[in-house]
């Protein structure tokens, strides 16, 4: 049995997302890892859990009352976390399948069209404005969206890369880029639009977090058809 401090290593050494779960997700994970493999817990089990965490954490959006939307903002954590203890639980264990691949690739499409769709339904609860359901909303829909996109890039792979990385801006441009990228959306870190909307309205103006669900429609549609055209541009050239 992986004692705790080999777990942590070995969180520290995997390939990083981002600055939010380099420095936050993957030190608190080897906690719940250490715990979870005492209890005989399997890899898919946990991955599976994690997904209905996340998914009664995005019911809880549908509130109009903010102390529930920071609930689910704590249970979407909670999933973050879980989500890199069950790869090392699953390598700990040799418990690698393609079911459990399978399952961990489809929980980040789903929880994160069912983050904005929800926050939607929220929005509506607070504004009563109709309009802005249908538009919010629909941003789960471009999240699916470009989850099916990235499913079609990993199919074709190298040809969509070699011809994305073309244009990409590099040195000091591209990692400013990437540093504010990581801390804008990856993982819903403390600089993530939500929580950052939220706090704003629990502080100084209610009802700011509605715009959320806005936001995400605006940048999930920008997303697809960028990554749309960059497919089309690759698959053309």
């Amino acid at each position: 049995m992986k004692s705790l401090s080999e777990l942590r290593s070995f969180a520290a050494n995997k390939k990083s997302e981002g600055i939010y779960p380099k420095y936050v997700l993957r030190r608190i994970s080897p906690f719940f890892t250490w715990v979870l493999l005492r209890l005989g817990i399997s890899a898919n089990a946990v991955t599976a859990t994690g997904l209905l965490i996340a998914l009664i954490g995005s019911l809880m959006f549908t509130s109009s009352s903010i102390y529930f939307w920071f609930l689910g903002y704590l249970m979407y954590q909670l999933y973050l976390i879980l989500d890199c203890s069950d790869g090392a639980i699953a390598v700990h264990r040799d418990q690698k399948s393609e079911f459990g691949g399978f399952l961990d690739r489809i929980s980040h499409p789903i929880t994160n069209s069912a983050l904005v769709f929800f926050t939607a339904f929220g929005a509506y609860t607070v504004t009563q404005n109709v309009y802005l359901l249908m538009f919010s909303a629909s941003g789960g829909i471009a999240f699916t969206l470009t989850s099916l996109l990235a499913w079609y890039k990993s199919e074709h792979g190298d040809k969509v890369d070699r011809s994305s990385h073309k244009s990409k801006p590099s040195g000091i441009v591209k990692n400013f880029l990437k540093y504010v990228k990581s801390l804008a959306f990856a993982k819903g870190g403390l600089t993530h639009p939500l929580i950052v909307l939220l706090l704003i309205d629990y502080f100084f103006m209610e009802g700011v977090r509605v715009l959320f669900p806005v936001l995400m429609a605006v940048g999930g549609f920008a997303v697809f058809f960028k990554r749309f055209l960059n497919i089309r541009r690759a698959l053309n050239s």
